[in-house]
């Protein structure tokens, strides 16, 4: 699709896709135009990690349809940024494990966490973390615990799984004496101590 001609048995076919030799990073699809639909563009560009894949039709010429094409590709990389914000297996936060050989587990994305929204408004992006803990043991590795929300003005918020970052097996004799220990303590002193 990002070949701007093709010569096979002597014939040389050109590429009719106007964004090719434009510099704007296109690299495919498709040109068309029906009586009913006008001329139309399927499209692909990439700019560094960024693509955009987008489509214009409806338009009367071909000149049309490489303005609307160019300008639509330019506006939505000008228009939009995207930031990495986490990394799969990053430690985010720590939840509380119940009755394990460990009394605490990280909680980490299960995936890479990157987040894409209007030019300069990444930085108003708000971050919450949820989990319901303490966490009882046993727990599996990639264990889904919990799950961060990104909010950022005008989009829709973005979820992610938090899983456990390594296994937690039940505690032995000492684990289940302490939090004994520690209910009972609980409801014998007042909460405020």
């Amino acid at each position: 699709f990002s070949e701007t001609e093709f010569t096979w048995d002597g014939i040389t076919q050109s590429n009719r896709n106007p964004l090719l030799t434009l510099g704007i990073g296109s690299d495919g699809l498709k040109t068309g135009r029906t009586e009913e639909a006008g001329f139309g563009l399927a499209a692909s560009a990439k700019r560094g990690e960024r693509r955009v894949v987008f489509v214009v039709t409806g338009l009367d010429t071909a000149a049309q349809r490489k303005q609307e094409a160019e300008r639509l590709v330019n506006w939505a990389f000008r228009a939009f940024e995207a930031r990495a914000l986490y990394r799969a297996g990053e430690p985010l936060a720590t939840a509380d494990v119940w009755i394990g050989s460990s009394a605490t587990v990280p909680l980490v994305p299960e995936r890479d966490v990157t987040l894409l929204a209007p030019s300069g408004r990444l930085d108003e992006a708000r971050l919450s973390i949820r989990y319901q803990g303490p966490v009882s043991a046993p727990i599996a590795a990639g264990a889904r615990l919990g799950q961060i929300e990104l909010t950022a003005p005008q989009m829709e918020p973005v979820t992610v799984p938090l899983v456990a970052s390594h296994s937690v097996a039940e505690g032995g004799f000492l684990a289940r004496l302490e939090a004994a220990a520690a209910l009972l303590i609980e409801r014998i002193l007042p909460a405020d101590g």
